[in-house]
Formats: C-alpha cells, structure tokens, sequence
C-alpha cells in the first residue's frame, strides 16, 4: 500500500534590521585584521589569535606591506563610509630616532586586476625619539566606497608602513593581531590601545 506524502512549503526567512541602518540603507559588517602561521594575511570576522601579531621593517629606510583579504562568496554591494582602525608603531632602538609613515588603501580586486577605492590615507607620521621605549599610535581614516562585489572578488586592505632612521636596528610596524590580546602598547594620548587591525564595511540594504 503507498502512503500519500504530505509536504509543507517551508517559511520565509524573516531578516532583521536596525532602525538607523534602515534610515541610512546601510548595514555594517566588522572584520578583522590577522595573520595565520603560513603567513597568509586576511579579514575574518571572527577574532582569532594571529601567529604574527605585527608586519615590522627594520634598518635605515624600506616599507613593509601588508594585504589583508576578503573574498565574497555571495555578490554584495560595498557603499558608504568604510573605516579602518589601526596601531602603528616606531623604535628608534639605541641612539637614533626613527619615523613611521603609513599609509592605507582599499582595493577591489578581481584575482588580475586591483581597483583603488576611495583615497590613500595617510597616517599622522609616528617619531620615535632617541634612547627611548617605542612609540605607539592609533588612528582611524574613512574611505568612501562605491562597489558592486561579484562571488570571488576580494575586498583588500593595504597597509604599507615606511621607517627613515640613522640605525639599522630601528623598526616601524603596524598591527594586526584578530584577538586583541594586551600586548602593552599605549597611544599618543598615553592610553592602553587595542592591538587590532578593525575594518568597518558598509553595504547597501536596498530594501
């Protein structure tokens, strides 16, 4: 004897919204910056503990760069003020001073080409006097972005810090540790900061 089935047509998914993202037709997602162990540097949502908590450049002059990834598995439009928030540091290390430039940019990129969005932002230069424990500084920059992602196109955040110093033991880093862990740095207002690399990222509602 067959048994008739009986199927029910399953819910609608119901999606919540925060009122102030619906005035703004804008909704933000936070990632964050980290580094795994085979030195593979990308932006997770969730706070995991990076194996290299910096990017550092030490001697006299040079740049360090890093590019943290994020790739959509799903098409998604990118629109609205994107915010980076970052530690920076310098160490002078011995009789010398030493500087740390750093600047931020933010890429689409498709796997052949890079798009620039928005402006370079230029960090605040960070000195770090003579004979003297390192510097560290925090800074948030904006960028505004206007971008329709496809599933497999990347969301870049460069980093590039550059140091200028008269010794070849002086360094200039930037953070990027996912778990904030007390790494004991303090900021230019002589307040404990955090150590992540925070990436604030608008997309469009649409509703």
């Amino acid at each position: 004897m067959v048994l008739k089935s009986r199927y029910r047509k399953s819910s609608e998914v119901g999606v919540n919204y925060d009122f102030a993202d619906i005035l703004a037709d804008v909704g933000y997602v936070t990632f964050y910056g980290m580094e795994d162990e085979a030195g593979t540097q990308s932006l997770t949502r969730l706070t995991i503990e990076s194996s290299n908590v910096k990017s550092t450049i030490t001697g006299t002059s040079g740049n360090v760069e890093s590019n943290l990834d994020y790739e959509f598995l799903l098409p998604a439009h990118v629109k609205g003020n994107l915010f980076v928030t970052i530690t920076i540091e310098a160490d002078g290390s011995g009789a010398n001073a030493a500087t740390n430039d750093t600047t931020i940019k933010i890429y689409h990129y498709d796997g052949t080409t890079e798009t620039q969005l928005g402006s370079t932002a230029t960090l605040p230069q960070l000195e770090n006097p003579a004979s003297t424990a390192a510097d560290q500084a925090r800074h948030s920059a904006t960028f505004a972005v206007d971008k329709v992602f496809k599933k497999g196109d990347i969301l870049r955040v460069e980093v590039i810090s550059t140091i200028a110093s008269a010794n070849a033991n002086s360094t200039a880093s930037h953070y990027h540790d996912g778990a904030n862990r007390d790494l004991s740095l303090t900021d230019q207002f002589e307040v404990s900061c955090r150590s992540d690399l925070i990436v604030q990222t608008p997309f469009q509602l649409s509703l």
